[in-house]
C-alpha cells in the first residue's frame, strides 16, 4: 500500500486529499479545502494549511503529487519577497502585447516558431506586459 498526497492549487480552491492506494484501489483518508488567496504569501500559509489538516496527526506520505493555475506566478524581489499579488493568465491583461509581438514578429512567424498562436493569454504577451 502506498499513501499519497495530492495538493491542486486551482484558480478559486486549494484542496489536499490524503488517499491509500493499493493497486488499483484507492481509498480517500483525509480532506482539506479552502479559498485561493491572491496574495503569495496567503497562498503559501493555505497551501501548509490544507496540507497540515490532511496530514493530521503525523501521517507520511509516500508520494507527493502537486497541480496548480497554469502559469500563475508573482514578480519577486531580488530576496524573494513578491512584489506583486498572483498574477493569473486569464488573457485579460496583455492583449496589447500580444497584438504588439504579432504585429512586429509576424503572426505567422511567431506561430511557425513557438507552436502558439499569439493571443493574450500565452505566456511571452503576459511577460511583455510585466
Amino acid at each position: 500500500m502506498v499513501t499519497a498526497l495530492g495538493i491542486d492549487v486551482g484558480s478559486t480552491s486549494t484542496k489536499a486529499v490524503l488517499a491509500c492506494v493499493e493497486g488499483v484501489e484507492v481509498g480517500e483518508l483525509a480532506v482539506a479545502s479552502r479559498p485561493t488567496p491572491d496574495q503569495v504569501t496567503e497562498l503559501l500559509a493555505t497551501v501548509v494549511a490544507v496540507v497540515a489538516e490532511v496530514l493530521g496527526r503525523g501521517a507520511v506520505p509516500d508520494v507527493v503529487g502537486v497541480a496548480s493555475m497554469a502559469e500563475t506566478g508573482a514578480a519577486l524581489d531580488a530576496d524573494a519577497r513578491p512584489l506583486t499579488p498572483l498574477l493569473r493568465w486569464d488573457g485579460h491583461r496583455a492583449g496589447a502585447q500580444a497584438e504588439g509581438l504579432a504585429r512586429t514578429l509576424g503572426r505567422e512567424e511567431l506561430f511557425a516558431r513557438t507552436g502558439v498562436r499569439p493571443a493574450a493569454k500565452v505566456p511571452l504577451a503576459t511577460l511583455a506586459w510585466l
